[in-house]
């Protein structure tokens, strides 16, 4: 645990520094909301974090997908997700690093006047559509106390993230251009549903919270507090998670996402097949249909005894 130490200790630091963007950060603002928040900007630009279930992934995870989001305001996108998760030294310590590589988008008059973009697209030029690169998040994954076989003690996990500014379009509303980070836990807790001739069935329930925050206009910051919960079953072949979860920013206009999300993923081998939609509420104005590979690696295989 002494790496997984320095690695939090590191990415805490990482996290801390002066979020440079490109608002001045002098002569601040409080009074009326900013509107630079989920409810008026793209998909990807402030999504609700994927929840951990209390542990990290012992192997190292590829994962390559294919989105697509009906806005309710008729703002609509296709974008491509890549994940990758890292053990680091240990099976209880991942590295991860996701993001957007391409994203299409399509918006239209309704949105474009509810977001105030109306200047901006006609300045740019594109009122209707096009393409943009999304941000990359980095975070340290940290599975801090497993649990035990007999008995009760729950899994528990902790997370730190770092969101680059690497997006762009922010005038046209898809990314923003300004750093974030976040910090979570989740604590999980797994339950035998007995067995098949054949499986074994499992019921996983976990919990979560934690802290997340971006810059929200010059001298700046809005915070939220995130939580969720995610009820899990699992066996051999099939695992199928459904997970409610949002946070809820102090600016108290368009900053109060909420999702719900269902995941199915069916195991081949080192393979998974993925499927998942997600549903908004509130200040998440899409619904999201994904599918995607992942492909798993134990490329700690030799360094852990027999």
């Amino acid at each position: 645990m002494k790496n997984a130490r320095f690695l939090l200790i590191f990415v805490t630091s990482l996290c801390l520094l002066p979020m440079q963007g490109q608002t001045s950060m002098d002569a601040p603002d409080l009074g009326e909301a900013t509107l630079i928040n989920p409810g008026h900007f793209g998909p990807n630009a402030f999504p609700v974090p994927d929840m951990l279930d209390g542990t990290v992934s012992k192997e190292l995870r590829a994962e390559v997908s294919l989105s697509h989001y009906w806005g309710k305001r008729g703002d609509n996108a296709s974008d491509v997700f890549m994940r990758l998760n890292i053990p680091l030294f240990t099976p209880r310590v991942n590295l991860s690093l996701w993001m957007v590589p391409i994203e299409r988008w399509h918006q239209s008059t309704e949105n474009i006047i509810a977001c105030r973009l109306v200047e901006n697209n006609l300045k740019y030029k594109k009122v209707r559509s096009g393409a943009a690169t999304g941000d990359v998040y980095v975070s340290a994954d940290i599975h801090v106390i497993q649990a035990r076989d007999h008995g009760w003690r729950p899994d528990w996990t902790i997370r730190a993230a770092l969101k680059t500014a690497s997006g762009n379009d922010h005038y046209l509303g898809r990314y923003y251009d300004a750093p974030g980070y976040f910090f979570d836990t989740s604590v999980a807790e797994s339950f035998s549903l007995g067995k098949s001739s054949v499986w074994q069935h499992r019921l996983r329930v976990a919990l979560s919270t934690g802290f997340l925050c971006w810059q929200s206009g010059t001298g700046r910051q809005n915070d939220a507090v995130m939580y969720g919960v995610m009820l899990k079953w699992d066996n051999k072949y099939f695992s199928v998670a459904e997970t409610f979860g949002g946070y809820c920013g102090w600016e108290g206009q368009g900053d109060k996402p909420m999702t719900l999300k269902t995941q199915v993923l069916y195991h081949l081998g080192r393979f998974d097949i993925l499927g998942a939609c997600q549903f908004g509420f509130k200040d998440w104005n899409y619904r999201q249909l994904r599918l995607g590979a992942v492909y798993r690696f134990d490329i700690l295989k030799k360094k852990q005894p027999k």
